[in-house]
């Protein structure tokens, strides 16, 4: 098994879902929400749905949408 798998493991601490595990779970959400509570962003998202994590960093103008993208 990739050794990745077991490290990215730590990046849903955070989440909606702490026991998750990256070969069973998509971990991109997961690794945003625990990039944000590293740097102190307070209150972080914590579910795992892309889109989800997305609207929630635009709400909290933490990044912008691109019209026309």
């Amino acid at each position: 098994m990739n050794a990745f798998k077991f490290r990215c493991d730590k990046y849903f601490a955070h989440s909606s879902s702490p026991k998750a595990k990256c070969a069973k779970t998509s971990w991109c959400a997961a690794f945003v929400d625990w990039t944000w509570h590293q740097v102190g962003v307070k209150p972080a998202p914590t579910t795992l749905l892309g889109r989800g994590v997305g609207k929630w960093g635009q709400e909290h103008h933490l990044f912008h949408s691109v019209p026309g993208a």
